[in-house]
């Protein structure tokens, strides 16, 4: 059986997505997204990177989704919850798939309004919300939920948005969720030698409340529990790495990096960068499990 979604084919079509979403993003509009995260800042953060090295995390996606959905190309309806930038949502998109992204363009202070009109114009729903607060009323269910690197960024409980995904999420669909590793095997390195494994504290200080970078990295059984809370049965877990220091830089810089730092994720799976983690609902999905009964502390 031919899989959902043409990897070869998500690949290209990513890739013109990123150059159409960066026309978007001039040093103005990114000074204004550093506005709650100075490190994003225009000469700090190299957004055009992030999202070419991001192909790698939507590949592994894809692969996830032929390798557990149980429908097929026409019953795929797409909603991917914080999407920023809206490169991989353009993306589907383009492949002829219904999408929604739910992003609250708010936030950046009318920035990308622009950009918000040129996605609806290519075929992406907006559905501008906040998905970390209660909703309004019971949200479409969705055959394939996708929520990439966005649990970091929360300061308060994730409970509401998990709630939320999971109510988004068909009983026969599936749910990704990505988040970075906080078990990374550099992070652990720059513990031992005595620095913080958090975001700068100086570009923290900086930044204007409140602070949108990463407040709460996540170790594998902390996701998997997580998800178990929600209910959702785990299929599939993930760690890989996409490593922006291979991707830039003299090649001796590189060599540095994979010698220092990421021979050993090579070795020891739990030290890898990303994870990523493919679910679907339980029989008991509604019922999700009470605060009472989470482990006592």
């Amino acid at each position: 059986m031919p899989p959902i979604l043409d990897l070869a084919a998500f690949r290209d079509a990513y890739a013109r997505s990123v150059d159409e979403v960066m026309g978007f993003v001039t040093p103005e509009h990114q000074a204004v997204i550093a506005t709650h995260d100075f490190a994003l800042g225009p000469g700090r953060f190299d957004l055009g990177l992030y999202l070419r090295a991001s192909e790698r995390r939507y590949a592994r996606l894809v692969r996830l989704v032929n390798t557990h959905a149980l429908y097929d190309f026409g019953d795929l309806r797409a909603l991917e919850v914080g999407g920023f930038l809206g490169a991989y949502p353009l993306t589907l998109a383009r492949l002829g798939v219904p999408v929604t992204l739910v992003e609250h363009y708010g936030y950046y202070h009318d920035a990308f309004d622009d950009l918000a009109a040129y996605l609806r114009s290519a075929g992406v729903t907006i559905w501008d919300v906040d998905f970390t607060k209660a909703l309004g009323e019971p949200p479409s269910r969705h055959t394939l939920v996708t929520n990439m690197a966005m649990l970091e960024h929360l300061a308060d409980s994730p409970r509401t948005l998990m709630n939320n995904l999971a109510a988004a999420t068909d009983e026969h669909g599936l749910l990704v969720v990505e988040v970075p590793n906080i078990a990374y095997y550099p992070k652990r390195r720059q513990a031992l030698m005595g620095r913080s494994i958090h975001p700068d504290l100086a570009a923290t200080y900086r930044s204007a409340a409140p602070y949108m970078g990463h407040h709460r990295e996540y170790t594998r059984q902390e996701l998997l529990d997580l998800l178990a809370w929600t209910g959702f049965a785990v299929e599939e877990v993930t760690l890989f790495n996409y490593s922006l220091s291979l991707r830039r830089g003299a090649l001796f810089e590189r060599l540095r990096a994979l010698a220092v730092d990421l021979w050993p994720t090579y070795i020891f799976p739990s030290c890898r960068e990303l994870i990523t983690v493919v679910a679907r609902p339980t029989a008991t999905q509604p019922a999700r499990m009470d605060i009472d009964d989470l482990p006592t502390l």
